[in-house]
């Protein structure tokens, strides 16, 4: 414990010399180890920070020797900037390991969530492809609380992990338990706002690759999450049928089934706004005093008739398929008592009414043509 007259205690003053440091170590009682080791020099820099800039194996040496009760608070001891030793030692993973390996499993989750000034961990610092293999070291029921302590910006390691890397995703995911894999996709940020399921639903094939590391009795929760507009993502795909049938061919067939009714209900409550939208943009009959505007009123006669009837059909449609065949008999009606006049779609294909007509079809019918 002594210290020359730099302020170097023997230890300090032989740190280049990874055999000497473990001769005087191992000549100290090894629950006297730790007092050594924590010795700060001049600089107030401890023995272990220093070593950092050493031989890796001589910090290996030395953080071995110590019992394995001190372990824990010579990992989590800070330097002046306030970073513990595995947080300046991010960008070494396999550093991190040794040393994470040395430590008793039960102390491993305290090592990796120590938080800097920023209330970033180990985990939020290191690389993508590093995660799994620092997850797998801890105990199996701590390793989703890792990935979900959040910093000072209020995200944790999920919030900001990169999407376009899937395969070290794909390892992150796969370490957690199978049960709580669903709950990390879900994890959202202080805001509520971000999730790494939200990140991923506009990137069908990862949101695909994704779902087959759930449970399948999860995979339906995932598709009906909904963003802060309360949009669901399974909704994302209700446009795109190749998508929609992928996706939909991973579910159990009885959340198959309510995959689909949950498509129907999504398409007929858009169509409802749409013409609810339409409605309010109506414009006030006027009076006709020449021909264009005896056509123009004519047009805007039946465009309010057309929005009003149709809002009367719809709470009549018990699912999408009976509105399907109801509005195809109504084009019918439609096109048959307006054939050979200005309304019909040959005379006027870009009349208002038969715009909405064209709009309504697109809407319950694709991507179908």
């Amino acid at each position: 414990k002594k210290k020359n007259s730099e302020g170097n205690s023997s230890l300090h003053y032989v740190i280049d010399k990874r055999e000497a440091l473990e001769t005087i170590l191992t000549l100290l009682p090894e629950d006297q180890r730790w007092e050594a080791v924590k010795q700060r020099n001049s600089n107030n820099a401890s023995l272990l920070h220093r070593l950092v800039y050493y031989k890796k194996n001589a910090l290996g040496v030395v953080f071995g020797l110590l019992h394995e009760s001190h372990r824990l608070a010579a990992i989590q001891e800070k330097n002046r900037a306030g970073n513990s030793l595995l947080q300046r030692l991010f960008s070494q993973p396999e550093t991190i390991i040794m040393l994470l390996t040395l430590l008793p499993k039960a102390d491993r989750f305290a090592a990796v969530t120590e938080k800097d000034d920023r209330g970033n961990t180990l985990l939020h610092r290191v690389e993508v492809q590093t995660l799994a293999n620092l997850l797998e070291l801890l105990p199996e029921t701590e390793r989703l609380a890792a990935l979900t302590l959040q910093n000072k910006r209020g995200n944790s390691v999920l919030h900001t992990m990169p999407i376009d890397n899937w395969a070290a995703m794909a390892a992150v995911l796969t370490v957690v338990p199978d049960d709580k894999r669903l709950a990390a996709l879900r994890d959202r940020d202080h805001d509520g706002e971000r999730s790494l399921l939200l990140r991923i639903a506009d990137e069908p094939k990862i949101l695909q690759a994704v779902l087959t590391l759930l449970p399948q009795a999860d995979r339906l929760t995932a598709l009906l999450e909904e963003d802060s507009e309360d949009n669901k993502i399974l909704y994302q795909f209700a446009d795109n049928s190749e998508t929609l049938q992928a996706i939909l061919a991973l579910l159990s067939p009885p959340d198959y089934e309510i995959a689909v009714r949950e498509i129907d209900y999504y398409k007929q409550t858009t169509l409802f706004n749409f013409l609810q939208e339409k409605r309010r943009l109506l414009k006030d009959i006027g009076v006709a005093h020449d021909y264009p505007s005896l056509r123009a009123e004519v047009t805007e006669q039946e465009l309010h008739i057309q929005i009003e009837s149709l809002l009367q059909i719809l709470p009549h449609c018990k699912d999408l398929e009976a509105l399907r065949q109801v509005f195809l008999v109504w084009c019918k009606s439609r096109a048959e008592e307006n054939a050979g006049t200005c309304l019909s779609l040959f005379a006027m294909p870009d009349g208002e009414c038969n715009q909405l007509y064209w709009q309504i079809a697109e809407l319950l019918f694709k991507p179908k043509t």
